[in-house]
């Protein structure tokens, strides 16, 4: 080889990892993913829903969320969406309601009231929770089966099961994820934070064979309480969990916390984006379970946390992570001024 030849393979080399460490067109459409809208829509919980390929063929990305309401079941609010639909395309979203009329609610059961999170446990399987017992009621969690076909989220959702969910007092609960087992038999685990007290309960669900008797009864869900989210002063929040998110590419636990001003003269809304400091493996019941057993045995079971981002102005109560590089998220401002976007986190 002559030197001009070895001169001309050190400067493609060279250009080559420039590209790659500038990120090259790989850059350019993880940046795409990023965007807000603002929306009259107040979203309290959201899960993903579909994706596909823009159009144009450009490297921006368009994907569906399906997403949750808090409307309770009081004059006013009774026949209003509980869920809906963000449309994505390009770098413009909007909400698509999803009409009771097109819920399998049961008749003579109330229908969903107050529901604060939602999470996809698969292609075809949702559950959605209420985010407390009220006057004895409600306190239920929903298993929802959806149509697969593109475009399907739009024609409804039928339900498949309802379950409890842990009959704590006073308890709000605001956090929902949810993670295959790796046991590898057909059962999921899922995660529920309470608010306040950043309370983290475990529990395990069979989604395939939860219908066999529905809808003549509520299930039960053995739950253990496998610690609490750990959040530090300087966020300034009154919430330690508004919404939770697994990634079990990274095996990393996500979470929001807020402060909610609930009427407070010249304070303002605001919250923050965590994940948690160490590996977190939902999926595995070997992990969680020794969660639960520290918990019980020593009363310890903190989960340390540490900032990913702040929302100075908005209380975001949605997260959902999407193809391993992005965060959806949503707010519920408890006005018309919310806002729906997505920011890069890897």
């Amino acid at each position: 080889m002559t030197s001009l030849n070895v001169l001309q393979v050190t400067i493609i080399s060279f250009i080559s990892l420039l590209l790659i460490s500038c990120g090259g067109e790989d850059s350019e459409s993880r940046d795409d993913l990023e965007f807000s809208n603002h929306t009259g829509y107040a979203i309290s919980g959201s899960a993903f829903g579909d994706s596909l390929e823009s159009i144009d063929n450009s490297n921006m990305i368009d994907f569906d969320e399906l997403v949750v309401f808090d409307e309770k079941n009081k004059d006013g609010s009774r026949e209003t969406p509980r869920f809906g639909i963000v449309k994505r395309r390009d770098n413009i979203a909007t909400i698509e309601p999803i009409e009771q009329l097109y819920v399998s609610w049961i008749e003579g059961e109330p229908r969903g009231n107050d529901l604060e999170a939602i999470c996809r446990l698969s292609d075809s399987y949702y559950l959605a929770i209420e985010s407390s017992y009220y006057k004895g009621l409600y306190g239920r969690m929903f298993l929802l089966e959806r149509d697969l076909a593109p475009g399907g989220l739009s024609s409804g959702l039928q339900l498949k099961a309802i379950y409890r969910i842990p009959a704590v007092t006073d308890a709000s609960f605001e956090g929902l994820a949810c993670a295959k087992s790796s046991d590898d038999d057909g059962t999921y685990n899922i995660l529920l934070g309470e608010r306040e007290s950043g309370d983290l309960y475990w529990g395990k669900i069979d989604p395939i064979h939860s219908d066999s008797t529905f809808p003549k009864d509520y299930k039960n869900i053995s739950y253990e309480k496998v610690g609490k989210i750990d959040i530090k002063s300087s966020w300034s929040s009154n919430r330690k969990v508004s919404d939770l998110f697994f990634d079990p590419y990274f095996n990393q636990l996500y979470g929001t916390s807020s402060y909610d001003p609930d009427g407070k003269p010249g304070a303002s809304a605001h919250s923050t984006l965590y994940q948690s400091r160490s590996s977190f493996h939902l999926g595995s019941d070997v992990f969680m379970k020794n969660l639960a057993n520290t918990y019980a045995d020593k009363g310890e079971g903190d989960i340390a946390t540490e900032q990913v981002l702040q929302f100075p102005t908005h209380k975001v109560e949605a997260i959902t992570g999407f193809y391993q590089s992005g965060m959806f998220y949503g707010s519920d401002d408890d006005n018309e001024n919310n806002i729906v976007g997505m920011v890069r986190i890897h």
